[in-house]
């Protein structure tokens, strides 16, 4: 009987320590599931991408906006989180499809290190218009570093020099000549790419007298991977 009393009372025991246990898991859920809601914020979305330009309040009329929840400490600078923030902006850069909107992206926002581009301290930027098959085909895109080439043409020999081994690619757009404006599909041998360039004053003179005395050719660069400086080759070193 003694026996049968200590399994009731033992198991009792555990029961109850169960059911504490299963309390505390509970209320601790709730605090993190607490926690995490505290931790989110709506932010302001674009629905498709909105090219560089555009009006913000023809995009909420036409209801290209939309919200998301992101975490604090994913936010981006200046991010928008109400309409108010961007009521009578517009675009200085484009804005792609569900990515956060920030302020510095707009006109009368909030100013950037750099300007609108970005340049660091110490550089300037600077564009070369070039046909696509100087620039890698066209592929070439803000955020890629690319390797400056020069060819000049002389007597006895043309050589072609490494004029900057590495340069961030700040911007690029596409220009079609004023004979194709008007055609459907501009062919990709006609258009041709203005790349700006984030170069150093030095350098900036090297690639504005490649260009008004030579060719100017852009090699892209793999991601993380830093351009080699090479010394001048020549036509006749080519035929040794």
């Amino acid at each position: 009987m003694m026996k049968t009393k200590g399994l009731v009372v033992l198991l009792a025991l555990v029961l109850a320590a169960a059911a504490t246990a299963g309390v505390l898991s509970y209320v601790r859920g709730v605090e993190r599931d607490a926690r995490s809601t505290a931790d989110l914020v709506t932010v302001i979305v674009a629905k498709k991408d909105i090219p560089a330009g555009t009006q913000m309040d023809q995009v909420i009329a036409q209801g290209g906006l939309t919200t998301l929840s992101a975490r604090r400490d994913n936010l981006i600078r200046g991010v928008v989180t109400s309409l108010a923030q961007i009521r009578g902006k517009e675009t200085a850069l484009p804005i792609l499809a569900g990515e956060q909107i920030s302020t510095v992206r707009l006109g009368n926002g909030t100013a950037l290190a750099g300007g609108i581009l970005g340049i660091q301290t110490g550089f300037q930027a600077l564009s070369v218009q070039l046909e696509a098959s100087r620039v890698v085909g066209g592929i070439i895109t803000r955020g890629d570093y690319v390797a400056v080439y020069g060819t000049f043409k002389g007597s006895p020999s043309e050589s072609t020099a490494t004029i900057v081994p590495s340069a961030l690619v700040l911007s690029t757009a596409t220009t079609i000549p004023p004979g194709e404006q008007n055609r459907r599909v501009a062919s990709s041998s006609s258009s041709s790419l203005l790349v700006t360039l984030a170069l150093r004053p030095r350098d900036a003179q090297k690639v504005v007298l490649t260009e008004e005395a030579g060719s100017v050719w852009l090699g892209l660069l793999p991601p993380g991977a830093k351009g080699t400086p090479l010394p001048p080759l020549t036509t006749t070193q080519m035929a040794r």
